[in-house]
């Protein structure tokens, strides 16, 4: 069964954005699909009651399902970036009502509220330093995954993190600071954290 491709309704998500499937008894989770999309997945890693599927294609799509507002969208940190801002706050709405349900909670869960902009948003980054092809490179990593997705810009990230992101990356790369090497386990920098003090206007970053 494994590394076979096959076709999946999926009809719900994760607490972490993943698709949900069923298959011969199995819940087939599957990064990138939405609910009620049919989808051509390669499984991987088939245990006796579920398994990760790697997304293919989608053969259906759902009619929530929104282009990527970001050029690195296969980073994985905007987990439902591809469904439709009212479908995610619909969706939100739905969990808490659910949770409410599970602990014999009988309430009325009125809308989630929305912002008028959902990007900029985060206050705090946290992005990997390695070395890649003899240089340093500042990104995330891609889903369940040690590759390395290198980014300045971030669109959920404030305006100033991109240029703060790239005066690093070009002052390692000019002073010849040595950013982590994973296979040697070696190196100077591995992190950097970037933070904005919202009430203070002022900004806090680290290296580790």
């Amino acid at each position: 069964m494994a590394n076979q491709p096959v076709i999946l309704t999926i009809d719900s998500l994760t607490d972490k954005g993943d698709g949900i499937a069923q298959l011969d008894q199995r819940r087939i989770f599957v990064s990138g699909a939405l609910p009620g999309e049919e989808v051509a997945v390669a499984l991987k890693d088939v245990k006796p009651r579920y398994a990760q599927g790697e997304l293919l294609y989608v053969r259906q799509a759902s009619a929530d399902r929104a282009e990527p507002f970001c050029a690195h969208s296969d980073c994985g940190g905007c987990q439902i970036g591809t469904l439709a801002y009212p479908a995610q706050l619909a969706m939100k709405t739905q969990r808490v009502a659910q949770a409410l349900a599970a602990k014999g909670i009988d309430a009325e869960v009125a809308p989630c509220i929305g912002m008028d902009s959902p990007l900029k948003f985060r206050n705090k980054a946290l992005y990997n330093v390695l070395k890649q092809k003899g240089k340093a490179e500042i990104g995330f990593f891609k889903k369940h995954s040690h590759e390395l997705v290198a980014t300045d810009d971030c669109p959920v990230q404030a305006d100033q993190v991109a240029p703060l992101v790239a005066l690093m990356r070009d002052w390692m790369r000019e002073f010849g600071v040595l950013a982590y090497d994973e296979a040697s386990h070696s190196g100077q920098v591995r992190g950097l954290m970037v933070r904005n003090g919202q009430h203070s206007g002022q900004w806090l970053g680290g290296v580790g």
